[in-house]
């Protein structure tokens, strides 16, 4: 699977992994494409956002609980093109995995794309705040 970027068209575009080593087209490196990914969706802010809670609550182990699927697909106006209607993100206190590793495993669970900028692991959470001073509340 590869990589998803956050376009100005509203939909999550896929590139190839191999570009994230030589740089994108305008030289950007994978932390510069993220960090303007963050950007734009902060830029196009929706009313609310939802926060997946996946330790124990949405998945168990490799197991997706309940009808999550179904839930994240609803939010999507094109799972294909990647069109989303409301912005989510998934949160978890497991760590030993990449943001990218983990956004690939909950991309085949739940059949809908997943960026790593989705996936917010304790451990960079933690990062995020010592290196702001800011606190999620």
């Amino acid at each position: 699977m590869g990589l998803l970027r956050w376009s100005r068209s509203r939909k999550w575009l896929s590139f190839s992994a191999s570009s994230c080593s030589t740089g994108y087209a305008h030289g950007e490196t994978l932390q510069q494409m993220q960090q303007y990914n963050l950007m734009r969706l902060n830029q196009i802010r929706n009313a609310f956002g939802i926060a997946f809670d996946i330790d124990g609550v949405f998945i168990r182990g490799s197991e997706i609980i309940g009808r999550g699927p179904e839930a994240v697909r609803r939010l999507y106006k094109d799972v294909e093109k990647g069109e989303l209607l409301v912005p989510y993100v998934f949160l978890t206190n497991g760590g030993g995995t990449t943001e990218a590793a983990r956004a690939e495993v909950l991309s085949r669970q739940l059949s809908v794309p997943v960026n790593p900028i989705q996936v917010q692991i304790k451990e960079g959470i933690s990062c995020w705040q010592r290196r702001t001073g800011n606190s999620i509340k």
